[in-house]
């Protein structure tokens, strides 16, 4: 595995909860990630 990404537990909160301030970058960031290291 090349690629690996450290979340810390304030970051898990920020992709769970549609109500924090940077969710949605966060979720683009994350699928994004994902869908570059499926590859």
């Amino acid at each position: 595995m090349d690629n690996q990404l450290f979340v810390d537990t304030w970051g898990w909160l920020t992709l769970h909860d549609q109500g924090e301030d940077r969710h949605q970058e966060v979720v683009n960031f994350y699928h994004q990630f994902r869908l570059k290291s499926d590859n």
